[in-house]
């Protein structure tokens, strides 16, 4: 959080960089992520009590991933904590991608109205992807001999990214229409009123995949195990040029990567809620909110609790509190 990356001066009130602290409450592996959406069109209507519907919508998600050692061997380098300890930069990657989502769902009460339910299925239109579906990554410095040590391997998928690297923005959004990146995906709930007062929910948004066939480039690193022992100073004096042009001969043989166009499938950032709802009085509410997420496989809880005032029939003022876990 903010907080543990600034801390107050002891001699006056100014705020200073603690990386230090930051990194230490760091968990091993972090997430920053971004999630954007806009309805392209949107309709419905209404039939007795239930509801039907026709929506389109455009939808980004960015997730990059970063190990706290990432940033330890930035800040600290490899002669402190590091030292005779494999840096792990395990899970080290990315996943960004774009899709229209065209839905027709539902909604209707049942049981004398205590009880609403609805769905919407959900074809998808790939406009663009990129993620690592293989992200292994460490670095170990001898403390003895300090000879560096680089193990791991890679493997990055993606689809239509020249539009986007472009600028030809254009031509990537008519990928939102031709479907050769086709999808299917649902969005289920629930909400029962148990008495006058409390009522309980649940919902899960966005369970789906997408198959990734057109405009893909794949690529696989091999097996990396490369050990820097240092400069023969010796061979270095004799000829340098011809002694780094075999040193980076050697290095490109074990960073080489293969590259190929295998069509793949990534999962949408599937989301769970359970929740309730208090009726303290007419026009005040408190509820309560569990929330889950799975992305690349990784799953990240959540919970809130708040208060709903209701001041007038056009105004309604809310408050959370709310905690997010890591994965």
């Amino acid at each position: 959080t903010l907080n543990d990356l600034l801390s107050p001066r002891s001699i006056d009130d100014s705020l200073v960089f603690d990386v230090a602290n930051a990194i230490n409450k760091m968990g091993d592996l972090n997430r920053i992520s971004f999630d954007l959406q806009n309805e392209l069109f949107g309709f419905g209507i209404r039939v007795k009590n239930t509801h039907f519907m026709l929506t389109g919508v455009m939808k980004n998600q960015f997730d990059f991933f970063y190990p706290r050692d990432l940033f330890r061997f930035a800040f600290e380098g490899n002669g402190a904590s590091l030292l005779g300890e494999r840096a792990n930069l395990d899970g080290l990657g990315f996943k960004f991608q774009g899709f229209i989502e065209y839905g027709a769902g539902f909604n209707t009460t049942i049981l004398d109205n205590k009880l609403a339910i609805g769905g919407k299925a959900k074809l998808l239109s790939g406009l663009y992807s990129a993620h690592t579906s293989r992200s292994e990554l460490g670095i170990h410095t001898d403390e003895t001999t300090f000879d560096i040590t680089v193990d791991g391997a890679m493997t990055v998928n993606s689809s239509y990214l020249n539009p986007i690297l472009d600028r030809n923005y254009i031509d990537g959004f008519r990928n939102g229409f031709n479907f050769k990146n086709i999808g299917l995906g649902v969005d289920l709930g629930a909400q029962y009123q148990l008495s006058k007062r409390l009522d309980i929910s649940a919902s899960m948004i966005d369970l789906g995949f997408i198959k990734w066939n057109a405009n893909n480039r794949n690529f696989v690193s091999n097996e990396l195990n490369f050990v820097f022992q240092g400069l023969d100073m010796n061979q270095f004096l004799v000829d340098s040029l011809d002694y780094f042009d075999n040193f980076l001969d050697s290095l490109q043989g074990v960073l080489d990567a293969s590259e190929n166009t295998d069509a793949f499938t990534t999962s949408l950032n599937t989301r769970f809620f359970l929740g309730s709802r208090f009726k303290i009085s007419e026009s005040i509410s408190a509820n309560a909110l569990w929330y889950n997420e799975f992305v690349l496989g990784r799953y990240i809880p959540g919970f809130s609790v708040g208060a709903t005032m209701q001041l007038k029939e056009w105004f309604t003022v809310s408050t959370n509190y709310v905690l997010y876990g890591r994965f």
